[in-house]
């Protein structure tokens, strides 16, 4: 299945699949004690590719671990399955008066720095915030030795764009997507709800 796998994603990605071992051990490294060798790195550069290697994935069964900067001590960012990296291109940033919006491979710092002239500063402050990038600020949600509950990822993220294990792309700033994605994931939403119910 694998092969398989490969020679679908070698059709889009080229070159930025890695298949020989020695590429595998050097993406393999993140900030943790574990080590795992992915059975094959994947270099994605926008949403359509990840899409992409997620339907795959599907398809052939095939787990997925996604990595941004590397710099938890959990061992996220490790597999021994395919090992999709995050942080070759999606970069970009926006800022308006009352929010800033960012791309999965932003750096935290470099976030603030956009920030700088507004007297402004994202939410949470991890130890990492010079090297851990935004996607995994998030995904951890992170918080630090200033920012403490009050302004960690959760209570300072006014929308997401998320790909789901389906490949649709959830925004939540835009009202007929989340419409949509009411309507045709409604066991995914409605367990959520059960959910929510239990927890208060």
């Amino acid at each position: 299945m694998l092969n398989e796998f490969a020679k679908e994603c070698k059709k889009f990605l080229g070159d930025r699949l890695y298949d020989k071992y020695i590429l595998r051990f050097a993406h393999s490294i993140d900030a943790s004690c574990y080590r795992y060798i992915p059975k094959l790195v994947l270099k994605v550069k926008n949403e359509e590719e990840v899409c992409k290697i997620i339907k795959l994935s599907n398809k052939y069964n095939i787990a997925l671990t996604f990595k941004g900067a590397g710099t938890s001590l959990s061992g996220q960012a490790c597999s021994n399955s395919v090992l999709v990296l995050t942080m070759y291109k999606m970069k970009d940033i926006k800022v308006s008066s009352d929010y800033i919006s960012c791309s999965c491979a932003v750096i935290g710092a470099d976030a603030n720095i956009a920030l700088k002239h507004l007297n402004k500063k994202i939410g949470p402050d991890p130890a990492t915030l010079n090297n851990a990038s935004i996607g995994g600020i998030f995904s951890n949600n992170s918080s630090g030795m200033c920012c403490g509950v009050s302004y960690n990822s959760y209570h300072t993220v006014k929308s997401i764009r998320v790909i789901l294990n389906d490949g649709y792309i959830l925004d939540t700033s835009d009202e007929d997507n989340v419409n949509y994605f009411m309507h045709t994931h409604s066991d995914m939403v409605n367990k959520i709800y059960n959910l929510r119910e239990e927890i208060i």
